[in-house]
């Protein structure tokens, strides 16, 4: 038989086991809900199915478990701003390191030449995704015009970034006030 004293010790300690994981990717704040489903979890009677996801799954299992999660379903609709956002919390309360890369926006040229791509702001607008295991991860490509549904995002190869982006503009101007004039930028988010 469990003891109180054992559960509330478990609690006040929080060991990070799979049932805290999971409980903090549920419930965003520490309530009375939160601790009642961990000490559910880890009695067995709750959350046997779901899978946890690692820094050493396939990018397409990182990505696809931050898709079908609450708050991957909860931003299907929103910008690679607040999606971005919203994946690297994801990821770090799953313990999986994240980066980012943000493009300056196209040059007022190609922009000139390809107007489908001049964005909300009509002058062309950067672009931000996350990248895990030297991956970057699209969740909306869309926004260029591509037909891919947010739940199959496009995933690139860290090497492979400057060819396909370029198709969109990016790489195409270094602004000054852009990073000291590069044209992207990326980095661990801390």
């Amino acid at each position: 038989m469990i003891k109180l004293g054992d559960i509330l010790r478990e609690i006040i300690e929080e060991k990070d086991d799979r049932c805290l994981r999971i409980a903090r990717r549920k419930y965003d704040k520490p309530s009375a809900y939160r601790s009642g489903a961990i000490v559910r979890c880890r009695q067995g009677k709750i959350w046997k199915g779901i899978k946890e996801v690692t820094q050493n799954d396939t990018i397409e299992d990182i990505a696809n478990a931050f898709v079908n999660s609450e708050i991957g379903k909860k931003y299907s609709k929103y910008d690679c701003k607040s999606v971005t956002r919203a994946f690297v919390k994801w990821a770090a309360d799953n313990g999986i390191e994240t980066k980012v890369i943000t493009f300056a926006p196209p040059s007022a040229k190609f922009i000139k030449q390809n107007p489908k791509f001049k964005g909300k702001s009509g002058e062309g607008d950067g672009h931000i995704m996350p990248i895990v295991n030297d991956q970057a991860i699209d969740f909306t490509i869309r926004q260029f015009g591509i037909n891919r549904p947010y739940q199959n995002p496009l995933i690139t190869p860290l090497n492979n970034i400057k060819s396909v982006y370029s198709k969109f503009g990016y790489y195409t101007d270094a602004p000054e006030w852009f990073n000291g004039g590069k044209s992207y930028w990326d980095r661990s988010i801390k």
